[in-house]
């Protein structure tokens, strides 16, 4: 994946696929449980961690991307309508 300096595990996420995102419930990097807020490095290998998960408003401060923080917004609107 192509990635801007800075990218934390949620941009990866959302860049997979947006439903990859929004059901994400945690990553690992290199094998080890790292917080939303880690900053990837080159050569990280992600693992990206789905389930029932949901996305929380704190992930727009990790999220690095317009793209992510596009999609993001666009979730919580809809929630928020419902």
């Amino acid at each position: 994946l192509n990635l801007s300096r800075g990218a934390t595990v949620i941009d990866v996420a959302f860049q997979i696929h947006t439903e990859v995102g929004l059901a994400m419930h945690g990553a690992e990097i290199n094998g080890k449980r790292v917080p939303f807020s880690y900053e990837l490095h080159n050569g990280d290998v992600v693992s990206i961690l789905t389930g029932e998960g949901k996305p929380a408003t704190d992930w727009m401060r990790y999220a690095k991307s317009r793209s992510t923080r596009s999609k993001l917004r666009s979730y919580f609107r809809k929630k928020q309508k419902e």
